[in-house]
């Protein structure tokens, strides 16, 4: 029974489920444990010693966080795919940047960058939308997009190890960047048009309780 309700969640959903776990999945590119492969090669190349890059890191992490909450609500008035190409354009330019990156205002930003698309935004945006728009169970399917990060965690440090050690930390990035415009981009996009969520949400909710205030006046 247990199994039967996801599988028939993500028979019926797949669109909006895929979609959910592929945007998590790719922001797990500003989570820390992704970021943390880079440290010591980031500390070596710019002579930084434990605590200023940790500052660093502290300071770009808080800011994105508080700036998410600020922001957060746009996700209620602009379409979706608009939201996704902005975060994944600025995601790409974080990645191009954290190749070149070497002065500490550059690596603020790129951590900033990283930690806001990825970290932040890129999952609010998804967890936003499928709580919105899944027709049923809607805990079942944000525990399913969710597990996008668990994934991560497990695939993505291998990926890393052999992306490093194959072309370099800086050049890693390049490799990201790539795997953004070419792979996310339009797969999300896709997946977006599939499960219809450039239509603008009318909350069923909402929508009867003014049925009923007008029939009450």
């Amino acid at each position: 029974m247990f199994i039967k309700s996801y599988a028939a969640l993500i028979r019926d959903q797949w669109p909006l489920i895929a979609f959910g776990f592929l945007a998590i999945f790719f922001g797990n590119i500003g989570q820390s444990f992704f970021i943390s492969w880079y440290g010591s090669s980031i500390k070596d190349a710019l002579q930084l010693n434990d605590a200023t890059y940790g500052g660093i890191y502290a300071i770009a992490t808080m800011t994105s966080s508080v700036l998410v909450i600020t922001f957060g609500g746009v996700v209620d008035r602009i379409r979706v795919d608009k939201l996704l190409v902005f975060f994944s354009i600025l995601l790409t330019a974080a990645c191009l940047l954290m190749y070149s990156v070497d002065s500490v205002i550059g690596l603020l930003i790129v951590i900033f960058l990283l930690r806001f698309c990825g970290q932040g935004f890129l999952p609010h945006i998804a967890q936003a939308t499928v709580i919105k728009r899944a027709a049923q169970d809607k805990g079942k399917a944000i525990s399913l997009v969710g597990s996008g990060v668990a994934l991560g965690e497990v695939v993505l440090p291998s990926l890393l190890i052999a992306l490093i050690a194959l072309l370099g930390w800086r050049e890693s990035w390049l490799f990201i960047a790539a795997a953004i415009l070419i792979v996310f981009l339009p797969l999300v996009l896709f997946l977006v048009k599939k499960a219809n969520l450039k239509q603008p949400y009318s909350d069923p909710n909402h929508t009867h309780q003014s049925s009923d205030a007008s029939r009450s006046m």
